[in-house]
């Protein structure tokens, strides 16, 4: 293919800081919801609602066929059924399955997690007991009630009386008393509420506190009035309409008038949340970027962004479809930039703009280096940016195994020799994300691109021949050529002859001087005059022989 090369200097400027990068872990569409768990495992969701989890390398670690899985804590999370309280499985925090129940009935508390090593969990009879890490039974279900353990300490109601007390870790009681206690906390900082029934009449709702086996009250709530468990047991209710919210861990929460809790509640993370520290987003009026250090990654937009551990981003599109990204910190790819001044003999860029010149090389291109760290460049497509058009920029491997970015670059001018200096907008689309812009600035001239000649055109001498011949490749626009007295002619290729006729009489000498316009869109006007002197001699007479008689 015919085209127009722009050599370069070896000598370059460079910057050797490299922007951060993001590529797929995950295609939006291939899931239809998609959660980070933590330890680099995503939860995923197929279009029936199926659950499974895959890696941060996209394989899947856990088969997307399962009703519904739990976030996980202490490195464990559970596998449940449809209804989200049976249990099926036991992940641990590689996304394995460690214990299967499928030939069990086990149910989860209303705190389906693990807690300091042990869960809560129920039987069909509805009888509770705790499990340790890897899914053996630890204390045995005895109990009507099973909370999460507090510093060692877990309240339970046991099934002999339906009375509450406390348990250590090996099952047995932590407390020393005789008192049937109606309802007992989960302990926090070592207090807890209790209620326990009064001599008087009603009952006693008292702040108590654990002294090492004894339970010992701080302070009196309520007295000599009926306080009970709401049916859903998310509250305690007195008999004066006062409300004690209990949450997913029997603790005692808050209340419905102005009551001070005895304590406060502090949780170390238990769940994962979105992180805003080096990876994080920001709101645009085109939608939520990626931002790193608070710089855009990309220039893309996305409709929600999460961004987790500093270095994930589950990413919703317009269409709702959801992706995962991962950060890339040392990718990136600098255009090194020239010192030299490219010279367009031709306009390079074709007369006709089609809608999509994407994958297409172009004919004439302007050629410079680039320096692409830890990203495939076959990821890579480039684009010159020209007020929102772009044109494509396809990157070449050389022999060398670097890497060019070839650009179909041009800058019109009318003169031959100015140098103008421009800055270009490069943009960087990375495994199909709009991804970064590069500036570049570049130095260009324009310089003759025709030779015009004038000869002779055949022995007979009755005619010329201006030629009009490209210097340097085949220019890509169509080419007017003007010749005085001659009209116009429209050049399409690398040479056009112009034959004109001539009428010399015989033996005089006629000089013919042409002024020949030559006019490319975009390029400077090139004005020649040429001349050729025909002579045509005179053409000389033959003599008559006369013929000789012999007389014999």
């Amino acid at each position: 293919m015919k085209r127009i090369i722009f050599f370069f200097l070896i000598s370059f400027c460079i910057s050797h800081s490299m922007a951060q990068s993001m590529e797929w872990l995950c295609r939006p569409g291939k899931y239809s919801d998609i959660q980070y768990m933590g330890f680099d495992l995503f939860k995923v969701k197929d279009a029936i609602g199926r659950c499974g989890i895959i890696s941060a390398q996209g394989k899947e670690v856990l088969s997307i066929k399962y009703d519904s899985i739990t976030q996980f804590v202490e490195n464990r999370a559970l596998i449940l059924d449809m209804s989200g309280r049976r249990i099926m499985g036991i992940l641990d925090s590689n996304g394995i399955m460690i214990k299967s129940f499928d030939n069990d009935e086990l149910f989860t508390t209303s705190y389906p997690y693990y807690k300091e090593g042990l869960l809560g969990y129920k039987e069909k009879n509805g009888l509770c007991g705790y499990i340790n890490a890897m899914g053996n039974v630890s204390i045995r279900p005895r109990f009507y009630f099973a909370a999460p353990f507090q510093d060692g300490i877990a309240t339970v109601q046991y099934a002999d009386g339906g009375y509450y007390g406390l348990i250590n870790k090996s099952g047995g009681s932590a407390i020393i008393s005789d008192t049937k206690y109606r309802f007992l906390s989960s302990l926090v900082d070592g207090q807890l509420l209790a209620v326990t029934a009064s001599s008087r009449g009603g009952d006693l709702l008292r702040v108590m506190k654990l002294d090492v086996n004894k339970l010992k009250a701080t302070k009196t709530l309520e007295k000599k009035m009926f306080v009970d468990l709401s049916d859903d047991f998310t509250y305690l209710v007195s008999q004066n309409g006062h409300h004690y919210f209990i949450d997913s861990q029997w603790r005692i929460s808050g209340a419905n008038y102005s009551f001070k809790l005895p304590y406060q509640i502090v949780d170390k993370q238990t769940f994962i949340t979105e992180s805003a520290e080096l990876l994080s987003k920001q709101d645009t009026k085109n939608g939520v970027q990626i931002t790193y250090m608070g710089k855009p990654i990309l220039e893309h937009s996305f409709d929600k962004v999460e961004t987790y551990e500093k270095k994930y981003a589950i990413v919703s599109a317009k269409d709702k479809s959801v992706g995962v990204l991962r950060l890339n910190p040392s990718a990136g790819i600098e255009v090194l930039e020239p010192t030299q001044v490219f010279v367009f003999n031709h306009n390079p860029l074709p007369n006709v703009l089609t809608a999509n010149l994407d994958e297409i090389e172009p004919e004439q291109y302007i050629e410079l280096a680039v320096d692409i760290k830890d990203v495939n460049p076959l990821q890579l497509k480039c684009y010159i940016n020209e007020d929102g058009y772009l044109r494509y920029a396809p990157l070449k491997q050389q022999e060398n195994d670097e890497w060019r970015i070839h650009l179909p670059y041009f800058r019109p001018d009318t003169q031959f020799g100015n140098v103008i200096s421009n800055n270009i907008d490069i943009a960087i689309t990375y495994d199909g994300l709009e991804w970064m812009h590069r500036t570049v600035k570049l130095a260009t001239k324009h310089e003759p691109g025709y030779d015009i000649t004038i000869s002779s055109g055949s022995a007979e001498q009755n005619k010329l021949e201006i030629t009009v011949q490209s210097i340097m490749g085949v220019p890509n626009r169509l080419v007017r050529i003007d010749v005085t007295g001659q009209g116009t002619t429209y050049m399409d290729g690398e040479k056009e002859i112009i034959s004109i006729p001539v009428n010399v009489p015989e033996g005089e000498s006629v000089t013919f001087t042409y002024t020949v316009t030559v006019e490319e869109e975009g390029c400077p006007i090139i004005n020649k005059t040429v001349s050729k002197t025909i002579t045509k001699p005179k053409r000389k007479e033959e003599k008559k022989k006369e013929k000789k008689i012999i007389i014999i």
